[in-house]
Formats: C-alpha cells, structure tokens, sequence
C-alpha cells in the first residue's frame, strides 16, 4: 500500500469512526469509541502535512492565532475547547429540533469560560456550522429559520466542523505533548512550537528530538564563538602585542592598545618616494630630522647580533631592521 493509499484508507476509518461516534448514545461503548477515534485521528495527524490536516484551513489558525493573542493561552484548555465546541455540532445533528441549541449567547457564563477566553477566532466555526449574529445583539448568535420556523440546519456542515474540532483538539495535544519534552531542557516559544509543527511531519517523539537537537547546536555554537583562550574571553584586536622590552604605543596605558596612535608630526611631506641614498630600506631614512624617535632601546636588553624590531604607529605589528 502507498503512502497516499495509506492516508486515504486512514482518513475513510476516521470518517465512519466518527460518525457513529456522533450518533452513539451516551455510555461506555462510546468511551471506548472515542479512545479508538482519537488514536486513528492523532496517526493521521501525524503523517500529512499541514494544509491536509483540517477540513477547513481556518481551523489551523484558530489555534496559532489563539496563541498569539489569547493572554496566558493553554493548549491543554484549547483542547478542551474544542471539544466542547464539538458537542455543539454534535447537539444540532442529533436534536436539531429543540429551541436552546439554536441559540448561544457569548455572554453566557459556559461560553466565556470554556470557549471565549481559550479560543481566538471561534466564533468562524458557528458561522461555518449555520450560525450568524443577530441583527439586535451581536453578541448572540442564531440560527437562520425557514418559513415553517424551524431552524435551518445543514448536517453535512455540521459534521464538518465537528471534525475540524476534533482534528484540531488532537493537534493542540499533540502540540501540548512536544511542548512539554522540551520546555524541560530548553526555552520554547509557543510560536516558534507551532511553526515548526506547521512545516514538519512526524510524532511528537520525533519533533522533540528535532527540537532538542537543534537546540543543542544552537548552544554550542553561541559557546564556540564566546570560548575562552587563556582563562578569558578572546578579543580580537587588529594591533598585535608589543615586544617585552619595547615601549607600548604612543599615548597607550597597555601593551596591546585598542585605539590608533596620534599621528607623526615628524613625517616628511614627499614619504611616498623611496630614499635616494640608500639602496637598502631603512626606517631612519624615512625621517629628515636624522633621528628615529623609535629606536631608543637600551643598550643590553638584546643580545648582540640580535634583530631589533623597532615598533611603528603606522603599521599592524613590527619592523626588523638587520
């Protein structure tokens, strides 16, 4: 079997799962449907991609927008929150003739606890369901009556949002269960969690270890480029450290300075020709005064035949005169 035959075959379970979840009276045989459902909803989540997850891809962005915008936002109380709007399709398909379904006030105090307060945007799924505002209260919605007065209800609509809800309870616990393998080592966002799960495919498990590992990348590599060299952090300058013996630069109070030294007032305005009498180059012959005002080491501080380097402002380490 493909991997396309898999998801479909996987999808046509969830269908008839569901449904006779829906219609099922309320006992123990329904609890144990329901388990079975989720379990078949929860592997197939985790094997398409993001824009296959939902019947409606408004759906999704009820929950990334519920994160962003929702103060102190719960993805254990999203999923409930689902759920709960879940029952409410589940009521219209079932009793679609009794007049308290055909009415939700916001206002009410189960509405704003369990739904208003978790959920940005889910007033979209009562539209979708058949809802609209009264014209009187926007607060209230209502549903649409025929001319017989009753209710105008779509069974095929409401089925579909019941399945988005229950689709979407089961990705914000999916959600909720990468969330919580994480957040124990490292820091993690709510956004940066459903972003990646928005352009990842896999179980939790393997989103853990993704992110986990990636994390840990991300450590090492801010450590690499803060490692110590010496018992201290490592400065990069672009001056190199003075000969010991030598004087520092001019005007420095260290030895490896961090800003340029003043300008030589005593360089010649013609610097840019070579001298003319002598056929080797020369630092002292750089200076009409006849005196290099950076050669005054003290005699005995070098052993004889050894290289002097005699430190120059205007270069980025040291000259060797022979």
């Amino acid at each position: 079997m493909s991997f396309a035959e898999k998801t479909a075959q996987l999808w046509l379970e969830i269908d008839q799962l569901h449904l006779k979840y829906l219609q099922h009276d309320d006992n123990v045989a329904k609890i144990e449907l329901r388990k079975k459902l989720e379990k078949k909803v929860k592997e197939y989540l985790c094997l398409v991609p993001q824009d296959r997850k939902f019947v409606s891809s408004s759906t999704g962005d009820i929950i990334s927008n519920s994160a962003r915008w929702i103060t102190e936002f719960s993805l254990t109380k999203a999923a409930e929150a689902f759920q709960c709007i879940e029952q409410y399709a589940a009521n219209l398909i079932n009793q679609p003739w009794r007049q308290e379904y055909r009415t939700i006030r916001q206002f009410n105090g189960f509405y704003m606890h369990n739904i208003k307060s978790v959920l940005s945007g889910a007033e979209k799924l009562f539209f979708s369901m058949g809802y609209c505002r009264d014209e009187n209260d926007p607060e209230i919605f209502k549903l649409p009556l025929q001319r017989n007065g009753e209710a105008v209800v779509v069974l095929d609509s409401l089925t579909q949002v019941a399945r988005d809800c229950l689709l979407a309870r089961m990705e914000s616990i999916i959600l909720q269960d990468i969330y919580m393998g994480v957040v124990p080592q490292f820091p993690l966002s709510l956004d940066e969690l459903i972003e990646f799960r928005r352009d990842h495919i896999g179980t939790a498990d393997h989103a853990v270890r993704e992110l986990l590992y990636r994390k840990n990348q991300s450590r090492f590599q801010l450590t690499g480029a803060n490692q110590q060299f010496g018992g201290a952090p490592q400065i990069y300058s672009p001056y190199m450290a003075t000969v010991p013996g030598l004087p520092g630069f001019p005007g420095s109070g260290i030895g490896a300075p961090n800003s340029f030294p003043p300008a030589n007032t005593n360089f010649p305005a013609n610097s840019n020709a070579f001298p003319t009498t002598n056929t080797a180059f020369s630092p002292q012959g750089m200076f009409t005064s006849g005196t290099f005002p950076y050669s005054t080491v003290q005699a005995g501080q070098f052993p004889a035949g050894t290289p002097v380097f005699q430190n120059n402002p205007y270069q980025t380490g040291y000259m060797s005169s022979f």
